[in-house]
């Protein structure tokens, strides 16, 4: 099974070109989006710009992620492109299922004060000892991650089926590897870029300060991005496999 972890590893750095093409392709997305959120509606034409630009993000999301996930199956990143580009419909509409889940699952983390206060009151009630509502908070929003890990996980095959980097997405759901390599590279991934930007170390001066905030965010992006070739990888190998 592990071994099946280190060969994905190796797929996704023989593939550096499709890992270079993430690193950038994910960069213009993020000022893009930085860019749209900056948008005003205060004209009807600023309101069209801003529906204009959102369809060219997701599209081009779909693209990006779509040829990714099909360039392991494995394809040149012409041929991977053109299997993205003919099946764009259907990963655009796949791309805005996973923003409107990501909404849910913010929305949900909105409420985490409140959930928190109301299990204590229903956890102090019911075992007749006092419960502090901001341990109840905590167990929310962990569920709540756990929760966001395993639907990714979950839709992962989805996204590889539509893309055309595997033929069954049931087959791979089925494999103990790809929930192993989940959790791994989640941890890789999720965790440890989320743990690098919440550190904040003291520094005297600005210029260091944003020298390590620039390291950090980094380091960061870069873990994300190859953990997610990997898991794509790992994908398209397990569907190969089986």
């Amino acid at each position: 099974m592990f071994g099946q972890l280190t060969a994905a590893l190796s797929d996704a750095r023989a593939r550096l070109d499709v890992v270079a093409l993430q690193l950038a392709g994910n960069l213009v997305l993020l000022a893009l989006a930085w860019f749209w959120l900056g948008m005003g509606v205060g004209s009807l034409w600023a309101l069209a710009g801003l529906v204009l630009l959102a369809v060219v993000m997701v599209c081009l999301s779909a693209l990006l992620h779509g040829s990714g996930l099909a360039a392991f199956r494995p394809m040149t990143l012409r041929e991977a492109f053109g299997a993205a580009r003919a099946r764009l419909p259907r990963l655009a509409c796949y791309t805005l299922l996973a923003l409107a889940l990501l909404l849910a699952w913010d929305l949900a983390g909105s409420y985490a004060r409140q959930a928190g206060q109301w299990a204590a009151s229903a956890a102090t009630f019911s075992s007749q000892s006092p419960v502090k509502p901001e341990t109840m908070e905590g167990v929310y929003v962990w569920a709540l991650r756990i929760a966001f890990v395993w639907l990714a996980l979950l839709l992962h095959p989805v996204a590889g089926r539509l893309a055309g980097g595997i033929d069954s997405a049931v087959r791979v759901w089925k494999q103990p590897a790809y929930w192993l390599g989940g959790l791994i590279f989640s941890v890789l991934g999720l965790l440890l870029p989320w743990w690098l930007l919440r550190w904040v170390p003291v520094f005297t001066t600005i210029g260091m300060e944003t020298a390590s905030a620039l390291a950090r965010f980094g380091a960061a992006y870069v873990l994300a991005v190859v953990s997610w070739a990997a898991m794509a990888a790992l994908m398209a190998r397990l569907g190969r496999e089986a």
